[in-house]
């Protein structure tokens, strides 16, 4: 029942008018910004109130459309051209935030989240071809009389599921996957978790937006992550017009008015490996003031992370290939590094994995395999030789290349060369 509840409503909504869209939208809460091409509808929690009248006339209720989206923690539906509506929605357990990403996660468990969905109403069960690591399956409800299809594509990233659902009445399969394709590349992800589990960080908590409710001050933070790798950041405010900002500094206060766009910047300097405290006070008129305490951590650039990571890989010797090989999970998240000849390719949860051998002892003949998955495109051919940085990833897979039996560790490539 509930299904077809969520159907109808889905049914409903398509019948909503087209804004153009040519700015982006960040969900920091999320951890996601939407960069929506033009021509395409965002709706949110935050901005169904906005567009209620809207709503209203295609017979919605309000109040279940904030419901399900509560519900279902849907971070936004986008409308396109053509009568397609995409959502996402993210969810957090424990089991995710322990799997933390796709990538990182064993054979028997991307196995196992794939077995999630092979049952009905489920059809063509599949890992992504156009996105790696992304599960695809479809499905479809009737409602109202009408068969209403629906496509999605599904991971985990970040420590959480995240899903787009793609929808649309009278609209065939293949334009739905193509619109979940469309809107996953209008996508960042701002946070880089999985960076940060190979250097043991966590992510800073982010402030919570403030609502516009009528009486206190909105405060909002435009494509703030907490995070900064330069010597000064920009923090920018979106707010009513002529709002007061005042930010208190450490030494300081700051003072700035919005502009007529709602929208102020502060620039502060961030030169110290280490977590900067501030708190905003924005006060609007005929408004009450409001407090968000803001907290921006400096890190090593991008540069200085990876030097660090390379310092801290362990070259894979003979020795020490046959302990990871004995025993694969008692090195798990282990940065390793090592140089060989790729033999064989092969996908692993969407993702493509190359087979190298690591090392020839002179007799002609290349031994201790390791499979490693690449999570960018690289371009490489069989026999070539590649040099790999990566996270050992505590599992292992059987080599096809001998005859079936032997067990292979696993490596997520997180540097390639060749």
């Amino acid at each position: 029942m509930r299904k077809k509840a969520i159907c109808a409503l889905w049914i409903t909504l398509l019948l909503l008018p087209f804004w153009g869209c040519a700015e982006s939208f960040s969900f920091p809460y999320a951890g996601v910004r939407m960069r929506p091409q033009e021509g395409w509808t965002l709706l949110t929690l935050d901005s169904l109130e906005a567009q209620r009248a809207w709503i209203e006339k295609t017979g919605a209720d309000i109040e279940v459309l904030r419901a399900d989206y509560a519900a279902n923690q849907t971070v936004f539906e986008v409308f396109l051209p053509g009568g397609v509506q995409v959502s996402l929605s993210v969810h957090e357990t424990g089991e995710t935030v322990a799997w933390h990403s796709i990538e990182f996660m064993t054979q028997p468990e991307t196995d196992a989240l794939l077995n999630r969905y092979a049952h009905p109403p489920y059809t063509r069960v599949e890992w992504s071809k156009k996105a790696p690591g992304y599960i695809s399956y479809q499905w479809t409800l009737e409602s109202k009389g009408a068969d209403v299809p629906f496509a999605r594509l599904s991971t985990i990233r970040q420590g959480a599921l995240y899903t787009l659902t793609a929808t649309g009445v009278g609209v065939d399969m293949e334009a739905l996957c193509a619109a979940n394709d469309a809107v996953l590349s209008a996508l960042d992800f701002l946070g880089s978790r999985a960076a940060g589990k190979a250097v043991g960080r966590k992510e800073p908590a982010l402030p919570d937006p403030i609502a516009d409710d009528g009486v206190v001050t909105p405060v909002t933070l435009v494509d703030f992550t907490g995070v900064t790798d330069t010597d000064e950041t920009k923090i920018t405010i979106q707010t009513l017009p002529d709002t007061e900002l005042l930010l208190q500094t450490q030494n300081d206060i700051l003072r700035a008015y919005a502009g007529e766009s709602g929208l102020q910047s502060f620039t502060v300097s961030t030169r110290r490996e280490t977590t900067y405290t501030y708190m905003l006070t924005a006060t609007a008129k005929g408004r009450a003031a409001s407090k968000a305490p803001i907290s921006v951590e400096r890190r090593l650039s991008a540069e200085a992370l990876e030097a660090a990571y390379r310092e801290s890989a362990l070259a894979i010797d003979p020795n020490g290939y046959a302990q990871i090989a004995a025993s694969p999970e008692a090195y798990r998240d282990r940065a390793v590094t090592f140089r060989g000849k790729i033999a064989a390719f092969r996908d692993v949860a969407g993702f493509p994995c190359a087979l190298v051998y690591t090392a020839n002892p002179g007799a002609g003949e290349w031994e201790n395999p390791l499979w490693v998955v690449f999570t960018a495109p690289f371009m490489v051919r069989e026999n070539e030789m590649l040099s790999v940085y990566g996270d050992i990833r505590g599992d292992t897979i059987i080599n096809g290349e001998t005859d079936g039996t032997v067990a292979v560790p696993v490596v997520v490539g997180r540097i390639l060369s060749k």
